[in-house]
């Protein structure tokens, strides 16, 4: 009986966590919004208590946090965090194209290019949600090729800390188009086995979008301090 109930818990948990940070990178949540667990167990049709401990799960991987006597709220991204952000993600996802570009299998270093040609028809058409989805199908399949679970963890976190900033960004066709062939330089020189201009292709592509990420940040900054 007893397991057959923690069973119950750790499900009830995983969908508390599954649902609230796909809300959170959705941007259905917002940062103004004050999260109370009653309420949000309420709509989630779950008890307090997983939505609760879902909440400190979501706050170690920095995307929420918990005001005493407010309740929770989505984690302010600053300049700090954005470079620490992509300090790592540089570190991490540069290894993962040189392993790809070493030791991918003909159907990754395929899809990867397949991928990149649809990202660039996607921006070329001004459909920034297909975008969207593409060039995170394009990440996953290139931190999967790594075969280290640990790393596609850690980039996985990192992520969801800053993607809720990315839908503004790569709404501007312009940056779409450019990163469409950023994303087909990398994926070239996977598929070419050419690990130091893989490694190179995804520093210097990370780089531009941390750019245009704080780009973005600024002129929010900016706003929010001429309507005080």
């Amino acid at each position: 009986m007893e397991l057959s109930t923690d069973i119950k818990d750790e499900t009830a948990l995983e969908q508390a966590y599954r649902q609230l940070r796909s809300m959170i990178l959705s941007r259905e949540i917002t940062l103004e919004e004050h999260l109370v667990e009653v309420t949000l167990a309420h709509e989630l049709g779950l008890s307090r208590t997983p939505v609760r401990e879902a909440l400190r799960r979501l706050e170690s991987e920095g995307l929420v946090k918990h005001q005493q006597g407010k309740g929770w709220r989505l984690a302010f991204l600053n300049k700090d965090d954005l470079r620490e952000i992509f300090e790592l993600k540089i570190l991490l996802e540069s290894t993962a194209a040189e392993s790809a570009a070493s030791f991918a299998s003909d159907d990754v270093r395929h899809e990867l290019l397949d991928i990149s040609r649809k990202m660039l028809l996607a921006a070329e058409a001004g459909e920034s949600e297909a975008w969207l989805a593409l060039d995170r199908k394009f990440h996953t399949v290139l931190l999967g090729s790594a075969n280290n679970k640990r790393l596609t963890q850690t980039v996985n976190n990192l992520n969801g800390q800053w993607w809720r900033v990315q839908v503004g960004v790569m709404a501007m066709t312009k940056r779409m188009a450019e990163s469409a062939q950023e994303h087909q330089l990398i994926a070239s020189a996977i598929a070419d086995g050419d690990p130091d201009r893989a490694g190179c292709s995804i520093r210097e592509h990370l780089a531009k979008v941390r750019d245009s990420v704080q780009q973005s940040l600024d002129v929010a900054f900016a706003f929010v301090e001429r309507v005080r």
